[in-house]
């Protein structure tokens, strides 16, 4: 007969053996519900108590017992007792916090129910006691530990997968599986469990479902193939035991963060990616993060030796001559002994010096991880105190200058099309300007996605444009890692384009800006910590950069005024600098108009420090206005077609680097030329238009601006409809 947690505590003698987070926990449960038991704490050994003086002895996890006594219990039993029937269990080698966590975040976003993520990822099961009514649903981590010797199972089981860990504690795979399948133990035919394909097979009362790797993909801010398995037993679990509808639980997903020190990015030093992946404890853990993380260079690996086989990892570093491997700590001496004769192999006593080296022999444009296949224990107190050491480790001379390129307008397509392929399409003098860059702002002048026969080839439908995927590694070589997808070409491919671009912008590791899937998303700013930390918000001008909505994806508008103040103050809260990325402006026009240009002022007189522009097609001046900056249009980058090709200096484009420190920032700039016929792209002469122009000069040239434009206007229509206008 089940029985309460308070029934079976209350007017007992107890022995809380084991006295940190959950025994301290244990306590304040037993203090509030339990006013006649009587408490002992104990944190000494199996042998120094005497079992005949308590009538249970509440066992904190991670206690190895050598000797099995029926008063030893624990919070996870007492509580599986009573609430069993409410929870979803996760366990699992690898991948139990991730998928907990995606679970409490559907179930809370799709459901009524109170829902309570509790267990080895959060705070102890006894913590939530007074919040669980009868609908209230608990998703419980379990880790082994808390699985040993229990007599009572979840009424939903998942067991992800299992790997060699915790040898040290259980001796073999055999009684470490056996330790995880309390999970499944007790439950019966009216329970579920789910299956990882790597799960040996066992024998259990419940139904069981076995998942393989997902057939569709998820939309989730996650790298790596396991996390898109874990997304799909999410998904699985959801819809099948809670009937939430599958886009629904997509939509949910969409907002998933990821975890502390699971594949999370640190941040970009000195030109490299440093990723935290300091849960890893198992070499297949290693293996996958460098596999996930795109440009991975470097893998640091190493802790505790708990003697678990490290071969498949050996062989993986002899056939992968194309990584640098940090090795450090007991485990990492252990493996280096079976790679010292590899010169792409390193031993290192300790995580700072590993960082150290990291940092010398990872090239600009690469990443680093620390994914350790090894245990914190000895050196740390744990992987988070681990992670936070690398973190801290990393970003101890983290720049306190940065500098960022921006580029004018790219479109692979017309004359520009599969140009990405040619190793010769950038001059050397070009690409070595771009990697002397920190960052690089591209302006990604429509959707990424499979191309399309256009359907109309005269008008402005002529005009739509998308570009393959294949583009993505010519980005990456360039070092773009911000892409502005806020223009007037980004939905010519529908809300489809859209958000197929902007996971590839994700899978290729690189934030996206002015732009999403709904207005949020559009008009939240992109970070970097650096100089002060900068702030980038991207807007579009309204006539043709489709408005996001609430419900519906597009760009964050320019003439949004009150929501772009609100973004320019929420980013000068906690960011030195201010920029804001413009697709704007009159095209094929030498100087900005009036109504631009008083638009951009106004931008700086809400707080910007500087604008930065594109759409015009051509290059324009810019302005110096106090300690401020509007740099009016970078004109073209890769762009040529026949619509530019009957316009004056399309042909012609700036890159602007703008280098930053906490207290100022100054800026040089690289002319390009587009070599038409081989459609090549070469460093040029600077436009002579491209300099400083004043409100006093402005004044004096706008008369000759406005004919300019009038003259361009004329062409411009002339060429998309020659029938009216010739």
């Amino acid at each position: 007969i089940n029985m309460g947690i308070k029934e079976r505590l209350d007017n007992k003698r107890i022995l809380i053996w084991g006295y940190g987070r959950e025994g301290q926990s244990s306590k304040r449960f037993i203090d509030k519900h339990c006013p006649n038991a009587i408490v002992d704490i104990f944190e000494g050994k199996e042998d120094e108590i005497d079992y005949e003086k308590y009538d249970v002895v509440l066992k904190s996890p991670g206690i190895n017992i050598k000797t099995y006594n029926e008063k030893i219990t624990s919070q996870t039993e007492l509580f599986l007792e009573e609430f069993g029937n409410q929870v979803v269990g996760i366990t699992g080698t690898k991948g139990k916090s991730t998928t907990s966590s995606m679970i409490y975040k559907v179930l809370s976003d799709c459901l009524e129910n109170e829902v309570i993520l509790a267990g080895n990822i959060g705070y102890p099961s006894f913590d939530f006691y007074d919040e669980i009514n009868e609908d209230t649903i608990i998703v419980y981590e379990l880790s082994c530990h808390q699985l040993n010797q229990l007599k009572h199972s979840p009424h939903i089981s998942i067991f992800l997968n299992l790997f060699e860990d915790h040898l040290d504690y259980y001796g073999d795979m055999e009684t470490y599986f056996k330790t995880k399948l309390g999970i499944t133990n007790n439950q019966n035919e009216n329970d579920y469990i789910y299956v990882g394909p790597n799960v040996p097979s066992f024998k259990t009362k419940a139904k069981v479902t076995v998942l393989n790797a997902p057939k569709t993909t998820y939309d989730i801010p996650l790298l790596g193939e396991h996390n898109q398995f874990n997304a799909n037993v999410v998904a699985t679990v959801c819809h099948e035991q809670f009937h939430i509808p599958e886009e629904k639980i997509r939509e949910s997903m969409k907002s998933f963060k990821g975890l502390s020190h699971r594949l999370e990015f640190v941040g970009k030093v000195n030109g490299v990616d440093y990723y935290d992946d300091s849960i890893s404890t198992i070499p297949q853990a290693t293996i996958r993060a460098i596999e996930s993380v795109p440009n991975t260079k470097t893998v640091i690996v190493g802790g505790m030796d708990r003697n678990i086989d490290y071969d498949i990892l050996v062989e993986y570093i002899h056939n992968h001559d194309e990584y640098n491997y940090v090795l450090c700590y007991k485990s990492g001496e252990r493996i280096y002994k079976e790679v010292a004769d590899l010169d792409y192999c390193y031993y290192v006593d300790d995580l700072y010096k590993a960082v150290d080296l990291a940092k010398e022999i990872t090239p600009k444009g690469h990443s680093c991880i620390l994914s350790p296949a090894a245990a914190s224990y000895g050196y740390f107190k744990d992987f988070e105190a681990r992670g936070d050491a690398y973190k801290e480790y990393v970003l101890k001379d983290a720049k306190k200058e940065t500098t960022i390129l921006f580029t004018g307008d790219i479109g692979f397509d017309k004359y520009m099309s599969k140009r990405y392929e040619d190793e010769n399409f950038l001059s050397q003098d070009i690409k070595d300007y771009f990697h002397s860059a920190d960052h690089v702002v591209v302006n990604v002048e429509g959707p990424l996605c499979e191309l399309k026969e256009k359907e109309e080839t005269t008008g402005v439908a002529q005009l739509k444009h998308a570009m393959s995927p294949d583009v993505i590694p010519f980005l990456n070589s360039i070092g773009a890692d911000i892409w502005n997808i806020c223009n007037n070409h980004i939905m010519d491919a529908g809300q489809e384009g859209l958000a197929e671009t902007i996971e590839h912008a994700k899978k290729a590791n690189a934030k996206v800006l002015g732009a999403g899937m709904n207005i949020e998303e559009a008009k939240k700013p992109v970070i970097i910590e650096e100089a002060g930390g900068i702030g980038l918000i991207g807007v579009g001008y309204q006539r043709a950069c489709r408005k996001a909505t609430e419900e519906i994806g597009g760009c964050f508008s320019w003439s949004d005024m009150e929501a772009i103040s609100e973004q320019i103050s929420k980013v000068k809260e906690t960011c030195r600098w201010c920029i804001i990325v413009c697709h704007g402006g009159e095209e094929f026009t030498a100087l900005p108009s009036p109504y631009t240009r008083d638009r951009y002022l106004e931008y700086l007189n809400m707080g910007v420090d500087i604008v930065v522009c594109h759409h015009p097609h051509v290059p324009m001046n810019y302005e110096l206005v106090g300690d401020k900056a509007i740099f009016y249009s970078l004109g073209n980058f890769v762009f040529d077609t026949d619509y530019q090709r009957a316009q004056f200096n399309t042909d012609v484009g700036v890159l602007l680097k703008l280098k930053f420190t906490e207290d100022s920032y100054e800026f040089d700039a690289m002319g390009i030329k587009i070599v038409r016929g081989p459609e090549t792209i070469e460093k040029g002469e600077l436009p002579d238009i491209f300099e400083n122009i004043e409100e006093d000069e402005y004044n004096l040239l706008m008369p000759l601006s406005v004919k300019m434009f009038l003259s361009a206007t004329k062409r411009q229509w002339t060429y998309l409809k020659p029938e009216e206008f010739k």
